[in-house]
Parts: C-alpha cells; sequence; structure tokens
C-alpha cells in the first residue's frame, strides 16, 4: 500500500514558469545595474531560470522577414535570438549575476535549428549561465538557451560575454589588412543609422550604444555601433537566398564593432554544399568585424 503522503506529494505539480520578460524593461533595469561591484575572487558557478511564451506573433515574423528580405518560408532562424536575448538579460538581472550590464561585450554567438517551431503554439525557455574563466584567466559568462515546444526543443542559443578592459591597449604599429580567400562570394553593405533604428524597433533593443554617437561614448565609444545580431540576421538571410535551403545553425565570432555608418563587404563561402563559413570585413580599417559557420 502506498502511504498517503507519497500519493499527495506525487499529485504536487510544479509551480507554472512566469511569463518571458519584456525586452524595454530588461534593458531599463540593466542601467541599475552599473552599480555592481564584481567579487574579487570568480565563484565558477551556473544558476538557472524557465520562462513561458503564448506564442510567436506572425505578424512580427513578417516584418522580420521583410527587414532582411528572407525569402523562404517559416521562422529564420535568427529571429529566435530575440526571445533568447530576453532570457539572458533576464538572468543578467537576477542578484546571483556579478556583474553590470553596461560593459559586457557580445564575443561569441551560436544558433541551432533543432525542430520547425510552431508560430501559434506556446513556447518554454530554458535558460542558464555559466561563470567561468578562459585560459588567460579572464571571466567568460555563458548563457545556454533552450526554447522548446511540448517538451520537445526546436532551437537552443549559446551567448558568450566578456568583460571590457579597463585600459584600451596603445597600438604599437599599423594593423595589418585582412581579406576573404577565393572561395568566398562578395557582398557589398552599407549599414548606416537609419537601418539600425528599424532593427532597434523590430528587436527591441534599445541599448545606447546604438542608437546616437553621444549616447555610445557615455560608454566608452567612439561612434554608435549596430548590434552584432543585425549583422548575423543579413548574413542569415544571404546564406538561405543563395543555398535556397533553410538554415539550421550559424555562428560568430564577434571581432570588433562595425561604426555607424560603415562600407562593408558580406564574404560568404559559395553555397553550393550545406556547410560553409563567412566574414563581413569592414572597407576602413579593412579588417574583419565578425566571422562564422553556417549550415543548412
Amino acid at each position: 500500500m502506498v502511504p498517503s503522503f507519497a500519493v499527495a506529494a506525487a499529485a504536487v505539480k510544479p509551480p507554472p514558469a512566469p511569463p518571458l520578460p519584456a525586452l524595454h524593461g530588461l534593458l531599463f533595469g540593466g542601467l541599475a545595474t552599473i552599480l555592481r561591484r564584481p567579487p574579487p575572487a570568480l565563484n565558477e558557478t551556473a544558476f538557472a531560470a524557465r520562462f513561458a511564451l503564448t506564442g510567436i506573433d506572425p505578424d512580427h515574423v513578417a516584418g522580420y522577414r521583410d527587414f532582411f528580405d528572407f525569402r523562404l518560408p517559416g521562422i529564420p532562424l535568427s529571429y529566435f535570438y530575440l526571445p533568447a536575448q530576453r532570457a539572458q538579460l533576464a538572468l543578467m538581472l537576477d542578484r546571483r549575476f556579478p556583474y553590470p550590464l553596461p560593459g559586457l561585450i557580445h564575443s561569441r554567438n551560436v544558433l541551432r535549428r533543432h525542430a520547425v517551431a510552431r508560430a501559434a503554439s506556446a513556447l518554454e525557455i530554458d535558460a542558464a549561465v555559466q561563470l567561468s574563466r578562459t585560459a588567460e584567466h579572464a571571466p567568460e559568462i555563458t548563457f545556454n538557451i533552450v526554447i522548446s515546444q511540448t517538451g520537445q526543443p526546436v532551437v537552443s542559443c549559446a551567448s558568450t560575454y566578456r568583460l571590457a578592459a579597463r585600459k584600451r591597449p596603445r597600438p604599437v604599429g599599423p594593423d595589418e589588412t585582412e581579406s576573404f580567400p577565393d572561395s568566398f562570394r562578395p557582398s557589398a553593405w552599407t549599414v548606416d543609422q537609419a537601418a539600425i533604428r528599424r532593427y532597434a524597433r523590430l528587436s527591441g533593443d534599445y541599448n545606447p550604444i546604438h542608437l546616437a554617437t553621444p549616447l555610445a561614448r557615455l560608454f566608452g565609444l567612439r561612434s554608435a555601433i549596430a548590434h552584432g545580431m543585425y549583422s548575423v540576421g543579413r548574413v542569415a538571410a544571404l546564406v538561405e537566398n543563395q543555398s535556397a535551403r533553410p538554415l539550421l545553425a550559424i555562428s560568430a565570432d564577434f571581432r570588433r564593432p562595425v561604426p555607424l555608418p560603415a562600407q562593408a563587404v558580406c564574404g560568404i563561402e559559395s553555397a553550393d554544399s550545406r556547410r560553409g563559413c563567412y566574414g563581413v570585413l569592414l572597407a576602413e580599417p579593412k579588417m574583419l568585424a565578425l566571422r562564422g559557420s553556417w549550415e543548412t
């Protein structure tokens, strides 16, 4: 006979996950974290949270597709960074997170599709943060986000951040210019403030460093800069349009900011196979702003 207290315990269900917070509120709350003082010794630990999202707005997806000129049907893989970003910012505002949000630099991002998501269905978002150190003993923060429907993962997102250096090293000589391999197909890019403001409205990411140069200078930048995931969205659309296949995965290593305005060249390895590499090369200085790989 099963004890009655065991039956009662089995009937207890975990509390429902809270709704995924809106991005504008998270960014506003992030400004208050500037008063945080990181501990002298990093506690290499992890913590997690779960959020609920009632569904994905088809009209918002349509606006995202039109903005980047995605021509294949469905929800673009890069679109899922938008809810993933909200989840990772919610963890940044958690009291267990020791660093102020201003000064965190997005250094790498990996998105992978595991199944086709249904826009009208609810989503569960599991978010976890891992605090560790690199081989050079610098703090490294990694957010792992899994977006699921009915218990099945549909997209995963891993975002890595580093802390901004307190003092910029002085250059010891001219930077060596970079270029693309011959196998890359180049496309000229223009990145201006108007496009970035449109992306801010679309994504909800009104981080001051993207909006205007005077605001960006308050955070130590010379000019306003493009969102890193704006560039990833443009690359994702180019790869899909050239290959006529939906992306299964895309990674990005953010090497340096894209200042506004900017002229750049996006180079994509010829989309004849189901995987390849890409880069975004600034016109001045002629150096890579980001590079990564893709898989269809």
